[in-house]
């Protein structure tokens, strides 16, 4: 065995020996059952299929329009109501119809028909509708997101959600289910974990996975006397062990997330759409091309954790400042976050921590959270690409000059 695999054999033992190692991992074991089981089903789409909710609000609205009388005609509120809920009547009668023979692509079509009336009735300002509640639940996004526009946020949902369900209706019929306009299948529950912070929560683990890399070592001179590896050597194979405990770990979570949920609704299809943000409207990518890139940043992102820990270790000689140092920078956008920040200070575009949620940069929640179109995957990349860079250059100057002050001690002597 050589040098470098002896080494990685001994880095790869202390990962899982280690008891903080040993911690990180039971704790993201237990978060990632209640993540993948408790919080993903509890934030599904904002807008889904349901026989018994469609049929809820078919009675209730068939009810209404019973009771209903004009009585007072030369209120527009009350005119409007009686002119656009048998609208919705028809649209929701479609939907069981369509969903009773099995025919979800008119369940998707009949769907955007109704978010398409609701959209433009609010944007009109009938005060007898408005958008569901749960647009406004993310706390990532005040109400109307500082633009003085009540309703942004509101049509900023119902606009993505028509767009998925759009691009459905030009899908084969058995190409789309109830599970798939619901986002239930495997593939785009992976898709909502990435959205809900996946990405963000491995770089966490990782930065605590790679706090003593470097100090852990002083603790096993004897053993490293008998691997004569070079301080660079050392620092990559350290970085490598972590990476694969890393990526050890993200493997884990995609183990307990896939496999039931493929049992009850199947694996989906790397070619349903996913909608993007771009300032006004809305675009889609396929969901192979955003967990490809999903994946190809979140590995750059968490390589790039550890070689900071890493010269953070080199510099400070500190475990607990080197991370206390990572963790600011990875949870610091909560710090500076302001709705149309960028437009008012546009060198704040380039912070990386507005980049670590890698699911919402890449389906443009970032930018509408900004108020911006600049916020894109291939800005992310160049911004990892140049925080590696630069601390690559800063590890290979300072080993390679620890390493020539050893070469000097032992001419000395």
């Amino acid at each position: 065995m050589s040098r470098d695999k002896s080494y990685l054999t001994f880095q790869l033992k202390q990962n899982f020996l280690s008891k903080k190692n040993w911690g990180v991992c039971l704790i993201f074991l237990v978060w990632s059952f209640w993540f993948c089981y408790q919080y993903l089903p509890t934030h599904g789409p904002l807008e889904n299929f349901s026989r018994q909710e469609t049929t809820d609000k078919l009675l209730k609205n068939e009810k209404f329009m019973k009771t209903f009388k004009p009585a007072f005609p030369n209120y527009p509120t009350i005119a409007n109501a009686g002119k656009y809920v048998p609208q919705f009547i028809a649209s929701e009668r479609a939907q069981l119809t369509a969903a009773k023979k099995g025919r979800y692509k008119q369940v998707a079509e009949s769907m955007n028909g109704e978010l398409l009336l609701t959209d433009r009735l609010v944007l009109q300002g009938q005060p007898w509708i408005s958008y569901p509640l749960q647009y406004y639940s993310d706390p990532n996004v005040m109400r109307d997101a500082g633009s003085g526009n009540q309703n942004r946020n509101g049509h900023y949902w119902n606009l993505e959600a028509r767009t998925r369900l759009s691009k459905y209706t030009h899908m084969a019929n058995s190409k789309i289910s109830a599970a798939v306009i619901n986002q239930q299948t495997a593939l785009q529950k992976l898709e909502r974990a990435f959205f809900y912070g996946l990405a963000m929560v491995m770089l966490i683990v990782t930065a605590i996975i790679s706090t003593d890399l470097v100090t852990r070592d002083r603790q096993k001179r004897s053993v490293l006397k008998n691997l004569p590896l070079t301080s660079w050597e050392k620092i990559n194979v350290k970085s490598l062990s972590a990476l694969l405990m890393s990526g050890g770990l993200l493997f884990l979570f995609l183990v307990i997330l896939l496999p039931f949920n493929i049992w009850k609704f199947g694996l989906g299809s790397f070619a349903l759409p996913i909608a993007v943000y771009e300032g006004i409207s809305f675009t889609t990518v396929s969901l192979g091309q955003f967990l490809l890139e999903a994946f190809a940043l979140t590995l750059l992102a968490i390589w790039a954790i550890i070689r900071l820990q890493i010269l953070l270790q080199m510099l400070l000689k500190s475990e607990f400042a080197s991370l206390a140092i990572t963790m600011f920078l990875l949870v610091s956008e909560r710090f500076y976050f302001l709705p149309g920040l960028v437009s008012i200070k546009s060198w704040t575009l380039y912070l990386l921590p507005s980049y670590f949620n890698i699911g919402q940069l890449i389906v443009g929640f970032q930018n509408f959270r900004y108020e911006t179109t600049k916020m894109t995957f291939g800005l992310g990349l160049m911004l990892l690409a140049v925080l590696l860079m630069t601390v690559e250059i800063a590890i290979y100057c300072l080993a390679h000059q620890r390493g020539r002050r050893k070469m000097e001690l032992s001419y000395h002597d």
